[in-house]
């Protein structure tokens, strides 16, 4: 997440070092939640469309 996430980059950059520091530490401990043995399942949704003309 922190290395992938652009827009939550952005959303940080305002915020100083140690804020963001502390902003990504918050980020790991709200998706802790979400770990399950062998990986994540996030209440996600993904919509994957694929079009022609």
């Amino acid at each position: 997440m922190r290395q992938a996430n652009t827009a939550l980059h952005q959303m940080l950059s305002g915020l100083t070092a140690l804020e963001q520091d502390d902003a990504w530490a918050e980020i790991a401990e709200a998706l802790g939640q979400f770990e399950r043995q062998g990986g994540f399942e996030g209440p996600c949704e993904m919509l994957v469309v694929a079009a022609h003309k």
